[in-house]
């Protein structure tokens, strides 16, 4: 039970790293998303929203289960327009513009990463599952149709 309680631990310490980095890329993103295109402060806080928490679910889904194309697809514009957008909000009085771009690509990459590792952390934590799996399933007797 020991083993659980650590993988939960872990689980729950992931998946706050992934909620503090989602804030922080949501911030900036709203910030590069205004700067862009002008929209007011809502619309941008929508759309950042929409980018992150679109990106972050198609790519669990894309764990979770075999992944289409619809679901490779959202997962890179995603990640692309979260890194774009956070660049321009990072760069744009920033006194090392170099680094602020680097910064900008690090925070789409590390909720990339961080989903996946609550993903790996996720799969078989739960003590029900496990002992689920470890029964032996009998096969179902074939009747014979004359």
């Amino acid at each position: 039970m020991r083993k659980y309680r650590n993988k939960r631990l872990a689980l729950l310490f992931s998946l706050l790293v992934l909620v503090a980095t989602m804030a922080v890329s949501f911030t900036h993103l709203a910030y590069g998303i205004q700067l862009t295109t002008g929209i007011t402060l809502w619309e941008s806080w929508a759309m950042a929203f929409v980018i992150d928490a679109g990106m972050v679910a198609a790519e669990y889904a894309a764990l979770v289960d075999r992944p289409t194309g619809y679901t490779r697809t959202s997962v890179i514009i995603g990640l692309l327009l979260s890194a774009a957008f956070n660049c321009i909000a990072f760069t744009a009085k920033a006194s090392w513009p170099y680094l602020a771009m680097v910064l900008g690509f690090a925070v789409p990459a590390a909720m990339f990463v961080t989903t996946h590792i609550a993903h790996v952390l996720s799969a078989g934590s739960w003590p029900i599952r496990a002992r689920a799996s470890s029964r032996k399933v009998s096969k179902p007797k074939l009747r014979r149709v004359i």
